[in-house]
């Protein structure tokens, strides 16, 4: 009997060891981490030339002829059947609508980006 006593007191001060001593308060503050982006800047905007379509037909060969000569000196034409030149055309609008869809996203995050820095965004 003697020994259960004294198990159950030291098995009563084991499990009780760490519940004399009162716990820290645990003190939980936020903070806002605000990430460092450089913006880069901006390319300079393109300069592009002018390009001079002719077109050419039966009808106005032998004038084309000349014109071309009176501006470059020889006659040299780079030609593209109507299917490819609506194909050039189609293929020049989609280039200028993806370059303008990422400009908008990269306007979007910089707008983001700068906010964040000035302590705008919410």
């Amino acid at each position: 009997m003697k020994k259960l006593i004294v198990f159950s007191f030291l098995l009563s001060l084991l499990l009780s060891s760490c519940s004399w001593k009162p716990e820290k308060q645990i003190i939980t503050k936020a903070e806002v981490y605000i990430p460092t982006i450089n913006v880069v800047s901006r390319p300079e905007p393109l300069k592009l030339k002018n390009a001079d379509i002719i077109v050419i037909t039966e009808k106005n060969l032998e004038e084309s002829i000349k014109r071309v000569k009176l501006m470059q000196g020889s006659f040299v034409v780079y030609a593209l059947d109507p299917k490819s030149f609506e194909s050039l055309a189609i293929n020049m609008e989609e280039i200028k609508l993806y370059i303008e869809q990422q400009n908008k996203i990269i306007l979007y995050y910089e707008k983001a980006v700068t906010n964040d820095k000035n302590g705008t965004n919410p």
